[in-house]
């Protein structure tokens, strides 16, 4: 349980120095789409990919340590972590959509009951 809890403040403190060098460069930079969900974004994709490889980094790192311990709960969930930010790095590296989710945008909104006709 301790290295969990040492684990989450080691992601956030990486993760708060990496925010804020995205911040600083989100001033200078001109906005794009950004190829993960199509928003506007200022923050360079190269600095995007870095981001999410110390999210994998760190997750990782927590993953093999609660293999070794043998909690194989919490370690499954750490290894949720590092594919999804290893599958977000691969796509800021790309520059684009994957093919696997280029369909997922064509579908129509479903019907809504919140929604006056």
């Amino acid at each position: 349980m301790i290295l969990f809890i040492v684990g989450f403040l080691l992601l956030g403190v990486a993760s708060i120095i990496v925010d804020l060098r995205a911040k600083r460069a989100a001033k200078t930079n001109e906005p794009y789409l950004s190829p993960l969900d199509g928003t506007k974004e200022r923050v360079p994709s190269p600095l995007r990919v870095g981001q999410f490889l110390l999210w994998a980094l760190w997750t990782g790192v927590l993953a093999i340590g609660f293999t070794i311990q043998g909690e194989y709960l919490y370690s499954s969930v750490w290894y949720a972590h590092v594919v999804a930010a290893l599958y977000s790095a691969w796509i800021y590296r790309r520059g684009r959509v994957p093919k696997l989710l280029e369909g997922f945008r064509r579908f129509p909104d479903p019907p809504s009951l919140l929604k006056k006709p």
